[in-house]
């Protein structure tokens, strides 16, 4: 097949784009100047450079005749608010009017979402496809619209949305200081009752994305992908704890504490005119009654996940010691 990916730097990007390079797939991917290639050197790809703007010749070019799309480019965090809608929502849509247009013969349309899209869960209850979705975040909102402009399409193209939760695996920085603390015996966890969260190991995810390319159940199609378990907090450190060997501490952290820290974080940023490293949203989230996934859909659909949690981490680890992250 031909495929044409977005967001193929980034962490899941670049373990998608190892997939289809193993199925033997003529695989191209959208760069910007400035993005860095680390995961794509020396691997049989051809590079355009583009970004997601209304009919942007280098998207244009990437999406000439292809067979599959992955649109996996996003903003997780920015300075400027507008920038979760302008290229979440709005890359969205310029990505699908090329398709139209320089694509007669797509034969599928995969938009990675997030589990922000659908928000998070209700009072213990595990978040499938059926349930109202409740964003927390602007983040959260940019890939609802995103999702429902993709989805708005699908009369005229065959799309496919993927929501995962928290993803990890090696390449990623995002969890990376989790597993660094743990290392060092500790771990933060929410204060009070206990919350539960589902996780999805990196390559988990990118044989979701891949599935939905191949699959004619999934055309048309919301699906949540993780794992298949929710976990309280502690699992997560127990888990690390006996893949390190060691004992590791566990910190309930107040809310009363971390809200003022957001908040002074936010300030300085703002002045530096930087990315805050913690927010209130970040907050906002840790705090939330649980982010667990149900995902019978997907499974019932015919995808089913190949790591545990155990697995994961443990692959993780491994990889990050690889890299020499760890």
């Amino acid at each position: 097949m031909k495929v044409f990916l977005t967001g193929a730097t980034g962490f899941l990007g670049s373990h998608l784009v190892d997939l289809l390079l193993q199925e033997g797939h003529e695989v191209t991917c959208l760069v910007r100047s400035s993005s860095n290639l680390r995961w794509l050197k020396g691997k049989p790809v051809k590079l355009v450079q583009g970004d997601l703007l209304p009919d942007n010749a280098g998207l244009r070019e990437g999406l000439k005749n292809a067979d599959w799309c992955f649109h996996a480019a996003g903003v997780i965090s920015t300075a400027d608010p507008k920038d979760y809608y302008r290229i979440n929502a709005g890359g969205t849509r310029h990505c699908l009017d090329l398709c139209l247009k320089t694509a007669p013969n797509l034969k599928r349309f995969v938009l990675v979402s997030s589990i922000a899209a659908g928000g998070p869960s209700r009072n213990g209850v595990s978040i499938d496809e059926t349930m109202e979705t409740k964003p927390l975040t602007l983040y959260g909102h940019s890939k609802l619209e995103a999702e429902r402009i993709a989805l708005g399409f699908k009369t005229r193209l065959p799309v496919t949305v993927i929501r995962p939760p928290a993803i990890y695996g090696p390449r990623d920085t995002m969890i990376l200081p989790v597993f660094k603390m743990a290392k060092q015996r500790l771990y933060f966890k929410p204060f009070g009752k206990p919350r539960y969260i589902s996780m999805a190991y990196v390559e988990d995810v990118a044989g979701a994305c891949l599935w939905a390319a191949k699959s004619g159940r999934a055309a048309g199609e919301i699906f949540y992908v993780a794992d298949g378990d929710s976990y309280p907090w502690e699992d997560i450190a127990d888990t690390l704890a006996q893949i390190f060997h060691h004992k590791v501490y566990k910190i309930a952290a107040p809310k009363s504490i971390l809200w003022p820290l957001a908040l002074i974080s936010e300030t300085v940023s703002r002045v530096k005119k930087q990315i805050p490293p913690i927010t209130r949203v970040h907050i906002k989230q840790f705090y939330a009654k649980g982010w667990a996934i149900n995902i019978d859909k997907i499974k019932n659909a015919g995808f089913h996940p190949r790591f545990n949690l155990q697995e994961g981490m443990k692959a993780s680890v491994a990889g990050y010691r690889q890299l020499g992250w760890l």
